[in-house]
């Protein structure tokens, strides 16, 4: 148990240092006056929004039910929102 939630823990970290490091790639666009270096920053800020997107999207509902599984039955009663995302985390792959 104390694994999956470890790794649970590592897995929404990486996301959110990911999407931040994101975050400063496009406020480096935006504050470089270098004009090479702004277009390489900016390609790579577009493609890396993409992978970011489809990595998170499709981790998302794993990582939901593993969460509902540390729960046990308390993580499918319908007082908690874990299982409302559960129901609605695929549908962040088609948005």
């Amino acid at each position: 148990m104390k694994k999956v939630l470890v790794d649970l823990l590592i897995e929404s970290e990486a996301a959110t240092s990911f999407v931040m490091y994101l975050a400063t790639l496009f406020d480096a666009t935006y504050q470089n006056t270098n004009n090479e270096n702004k277009n390489d920053v900016k390609a790579f800020a577009r493609i890396a929004t993409a992978i970011a997107k489809f990595w998170i999207s499709k981790r998302g509902p794993e990582a939901t039910f593993e969460a509902l599984e540390c729960l046990g039955g308390a993580g499918y009663v319908e007082e908690s929102n874990l299982p409302r995302l559960y129901r609605e985390a695929p549908l962040n792959s088609i948005w």
